[in-house]
């Protein structure tokens, strides 16, 4: 059978959407704070990646003081959070004080940022002007991404959650891309920056802060292996039925990190895809035994 790099994408870009437990179908009594709780996360993010896309451009803004005022308004939202689900009986499935729950996002944001700027020739306007695009264009869709999962979060409808993040990836890729074409043609070239490489990372970052913030949820063929030890991250069965496998690995609180291989399984046996760390295909061997190699030229074009 044949691999086309659209379906592996297509699988890979579905990590966002899986969480590292399994509960029945349906929002928990806490569910509303939980959504409380990934929306303020929502605008963390965002405003976080907009602090560093400003120091990118005026390397004398105070980011720091900008990160501050993003975590103090943070923890307002979360306090309150906290106090509506006490007022209601109730509580939130997270209920850590708002300054640890910020240094979650914050490292994950900051680690982020890291990447999009490294190897930055601030004295050129075109590479500023790139790493901002895609410092405001990540925030944006980590932003886009965890209201997405706090509106989840209280009312759990997967093809609802499919629509919402694909759109909002769907927009940071088209940036991006532009983004990364524009200093191509002035002459600034950053192999390490790729579209998809940014949507899987951001992808990874609101999953981790999901499953960080919210009761895992799995829609009735969905399901995630909570095991720290288990390779595996996410299985469901697809719509003819095969079974879809994404392995990967895991940080030391068992919570994704990357993929490693997609795999299916149906009546003629499993199909593997394996991945190299920026999510492309570097290999496939399917069900038959017919295999293949792929070795990345450039960012766009590969050997077969």
């Amino acid at each position: 059978m044949g691999f086309g790099t659209a379906r592996v994408l297509a699988l890979v870009v579905a990590l966002p959407l899986l969480s590292a437990g399994t509960v029945l179908a349906g929002a928990p009594p806490e569910a509303a704070c939980e959504g409380r709780q990934l929306k303020a996360a929502a605008k963390l993010c965002k405003s976080l990646l907009g602090c560093a896309a400003k120091e990118t451009k005026k390397p004398e803004f105070d980011r720091a003081s900008c990160a501050l005022g993003a975590e103090a308004r943070f923890a307002g939202a979360w306090d309150r959070a906290l106090a509506k689900a006490a007022r209601k009986g109730t509580q939130c499935g997270q209920q850590e004080s708002a300054a640890l729950a910020a240094a979650r996002v914050r490292t994950r944001a900051d680690g982020l940022a890291a990447e999009l700027t490294a190897g930055l020739n601030a004295s050129d306007p075109a590479d500023v002007a790139l790493r901002r695009s895609l410092l405001k264009g990540a925030g944006a869709y980590c932003g886009g991404a965890l209201k997405a999962f706090a509106r989840d979060a209280v009312k759990p409808k997967r093809e609802k959650l499919g629509r919402q993040s694909g759109k909002a990836r769907g927009k940071l890729l088209r940036s991006a891309e532009r983004a990364i074409a524009n200093a191509n043609g002035a002459g600034v070239f950053a192999p390490a920056l790729d579209g998809i490489e940014i949507i899987v990372d951001v992808d990874i970052l609101a999953a981790q802060i999901d499953n960080a913030f919210a009761a895992p949820r799995v829609y009735s063929d969905r399901i995630g292996f909570t095991n720290a030890g288990d390779s595996r991250l996410i299985g469901w069965t697809d719509s003819v039925g095969r079974f879809q496998e994404v392995v990967g690995t895991r940080d030391a609180d068992g919570l994704p990190t990357g993929v490693q291989f997609l795999q299916q399984t149906g009546p003629e046996g499993t199909d593997v895809i394996e991945l190299d760390p920026l999510g492309r295909p570097i290999g496939a061997t399917a069900a038959d035994g017919t295999s293949f190699q792929l070795t990345w030229l450039t960012d766009t074009s590969a050997l077969l």
